[in-house]
């Protein structure tokens, strides 16, 4: 038994074709509330939360990224994906 075909899987996810001009090849989301956003205005969102949540907290990113088992350069890296 071979299951869902992609199609169908997409379908039953409620899932839209997005063409992301940063990403060679067509992805699928949700949308949210109407439009879907490009990768890197989800990277932007993820970095700037990563961020914020850490500030609130003052938790320095040396001691956070061990806690996550990440090196210092490696979580630097999920905090700074999006420079703006």
């Amino acid at each position: 038994m071979a299951g869902p075909s992609f199609e169908e899987w997409i379908s039953h996810l409620g899932l839209q074709q997005i063409d992301d001009p940063q990403i060679d090849k067509p992805v699928h989301r949700k949308t949210s509330f109407g439009e879907l956003e490009l990768s890197a205005e989800i990277e932007k969102k993820i970095t700037t939360s990563l961020r914020d949540a850490r500030d609130r907290r003052k938790i320095p990113r040396s001691k956070l990224a061990p806690m996550l088992g990440l090196s210092d350069q490696v979580y630097n890296r999920y905090e700074n994906v999006v420079r703006g």
